[in-house]
């Protein structure tokens, strides 16, 4: 809503009901529905002595029993249908039915006046009020602009990609709902990830008109490309702290994850990520097959070479051979056993000298590394 606009609403407000602005005229119009029968047959005092928005609402609601007692009736059945069952949320055109009775006449007027001059290129307008990552309030106004058009529009189909929802508890469209001229409705959607780009799509019974929104993801990307893998000395949550990020893991709203393996499989970033644990990282034998490309050296290349980005390969020896000989002498002409020369006596062998091979003694630790320093891994998986 432009600047200036949604003002006239809310001086209109506040000067006429004391009520601060529209959103705090909607958020008791949702608590008016959720009172109970005997609200309706008489005045709660509880109520009013509270002095809010809420009690400034319920007093006008009984001031139009008086004038418009079939519409105060009407305002009364919404009411006790939705405390049924509050998930189904709010019909459209019973929210518009409200905001005309109810609102003042000067204020609805001036919500009028602000919503269809957002858009005077059509006879639709859809205006998004307010988003803050989470949720979308948007308003949707109908008018006539040639005799022919008809009075009110009817909804023919609704269509939401799943990263939207209507809040629960809310206004709601539905086919078959329909949109009055100059009664704009309000709509309070929820975005499941503010990462995603989400979409929105009306059409209409018998016209050609159609809302088709498009609403961009909400945080903007720090410029770091999805699938960076860093090195970190903090374990995830410090690490997710330190750089300002939630520190509970999020697969669809975290922008890094721990490279452990764990599947990710979002739009952004399919399948799972590197499992780095305990392993030193390695680069494939080829980034970019083009004319560019530098010829490898057959002494860098991995032997492997039909390897996966992110595959696992064991440890391993190049191929060699060790050979150690030991000589001793046999018979009675050899040196005596505990000869300092380490030659054994053997006297019942025949006369001679003899070498051979030997399995040496094992020395050690239990795997071959170089020396290293012990670091997390992390790597970019929402922008």
């Amino acid at each position: 809503m432009k600047k200036g606009c949604s003002e006239a609403i809310d001086s209109k407000l506040m000067s006429e009901v004391k009520i601060e602005n529209f959103s705090e005229f909607n958020k008791a119009y949702k608590q008016i529905l959720k009172l109970k029968e005997e609200d309706f047959e008489s005045k709660n005092e509880n109520i009013l002595k509270e002095g809010d928005a809420l009690a400034s609402l319920y007093d006008m609601l009984f001031t139009l029993k008086v004038k418009d007692e079939k519409a105060f009736n009407q305002i009364k059945q919404y009411a006790l249908d939705y405390s049924k069952d509050e998930t189904l949320g709010i019909y459209s055109n019973e929210s518009s039915f409200f905001y005309s009775k109810i609102m003042p006449p000067e204020a609805f007027e001036a919500y009028k006046d602000c919503i269809t001059k957002t858009n005077t290129a059509g006879i639709l307008s859809f205006e998004v009020l307010s988003d803050n990552g989470s949720q979308l309030t948007v308003s949707i106004t109908y008018r006539q602009q040639d005799p022919t058009d008809p009075e009110f529009l009817t909804i023919s189909t609704v269509n939401m990609n799943d990263n939207l929802r209507f809040q629960s508890g809310g206004n709601i469209l539905r086919k078959g709902d329909i949109i009055p001229e100059f009664q704009p409705i309000l709509l309070d959607i929820e975005r499941e990830n503010q990462n995603r780009t989400s979409t929105l799509i009306i059409t209409f019974k018998a016209r050609p008109e159609s809302i088709n929104e498009s609403f961009d993801p909400i945080i903007q990307s720090d410029g770091t490309p999805i699938g960076t893998v860093i090195s970190s000395p903090f374990p995830y949550a410090q690490f997710c702290e330190i750089n300002g990020y939630p520190q509970f893991f999020d697969k669809q709203k975290s922008k890094w994850a721990p490279c452990d393996g764990r599947s990710i499989d979002s739009e952004c970033f399919p399948g799972q990520t590197p499992d780095l644990r305990g392993v030193f990282i390695r680069g494939l034998n080829q980034f970019l097959k083009d004319k560019d490309e530098p010829k490898l050296e057959e002494t860098r290349k991995d032997p492997e070479d039909d390897r996966n980005p992110s595959s696992f390969q064991k440890d391993g020896f190049s191929e060699h051979a060790h050979t150690e000989f030991v000589t001793y002498y046999t018979g009675s002409t050899g040196a005596t056993e505990g000869n300092k020369s380490g030659v054994c006596n053997y006297p019942n062998s025949p006369h001679g000298v003899y070498s051979s091979g030997v399995k040496t003694s094992y020395e050690g630790i239990e795997e071959t590394r170089p020396k290293n320093i012990a670091l997390y891994y992390y790597i970019k998986i929402n922008p």
